[in-house]
């Protein structure tokens, strides 16, 4: 292996500032910018350095990324808001190789959702379930058949029908007197009243399924040109 001389690499940065510049003086509204080191280098969410020869990641917030995940008090189902804290810590684990420089992310993580009002016994709960999880395991690349398998093994034995409705809050403002309450005992009257469809439908039970409400930035915009008018 040939080691490179200074005075080339000093020419190579030469040209690579000359071409960035060449590109920014094609249109005044595109503007590039380029980070040149010899110790580490930003790609996408990461950062890739060297520490005692080796080449370690680590997270990379950009300047302008503001972090505004979805607010708790937002119309969403309850395990939606759940899940979200650790689906962001298992990203963060998947990056990130040095435990200590993990732990400070997991913190300015948690920082985070706090502002964003989630109970902080939520967030704990989630962020902790993460720092058990072997980072090797984040990496492996799951096949189609093993998340067809994973997906199955969650779903209950019965079978069940699925009532697909738009989400509101309402629905679950008590576990006494949720939807999904009043399916399962209207469900079971009215089998009760037909004996032929109890026969058919006995093993059965219907579910509500939650699809996304309609947002503001729906009834506000169109995505037909031109809009159509009411």
């Amino acid at each position: 292996m040939h080691s490179i001389q200074p005075n080339k690499v000093t020419k190579q940065c030469e040209a690579i500032n000359a071409f960035i510049s060449a590109l920014n003086d094609f249109h005044p509204s595109i503007k590039f910018t380029a980070n040149i080191s010899n110790t580490s280098i930003q790609f996408l969410d990461t950062i890739v350095y060297k520490k005692d020869n080796q080449l370690l990641t680590k997270l990379y917030i950009k300047p302008t990324d503001n972090k505004q995940y979805l607010h708790y008090s937002s119309s969403h189902p309850a395990h939606t808001k759940k899940a979200i804290p650790y689906s962001q810590a298992v990203r963060y684990r998947r990056i990130v190789v040095e435990d200590e420089e993990l732990n400070n992310s997991l913190l300015n993580l948690k920082q985070m959702f706090l502002a964003r009002s989630y109970p902080e016994s939520l967030v704990t709960k989630q962020i902790d379930r993460v720092k058990h999880i072997d980072r090797e395991d984040t990496l492996k690349y799951k096949t189609k058949q093993e998340k067809l398998s994973r997906f199955k093994s969650s779903l209950t034995k019965d079978q069940f029908l699925p009532l697909v409705i738009a989400f509101h809050p309402n629905y679950l403002h008590s576990k006494t007197t949720s939807i999904h309450k009043l399916i399962h005992t209207k469900w079971k009257e009215f089998l009760d009243e037909n004996n032929q469809l109890k026969q058919i439908f006995e093993a059965t039970l219907v579910k509500a399924i939650f699809k996304k409400g309609q947002t503001l930035a729906q009834l506000l915009t169109s995505s037909k040109y031109p809009p159509q008018m009411a």
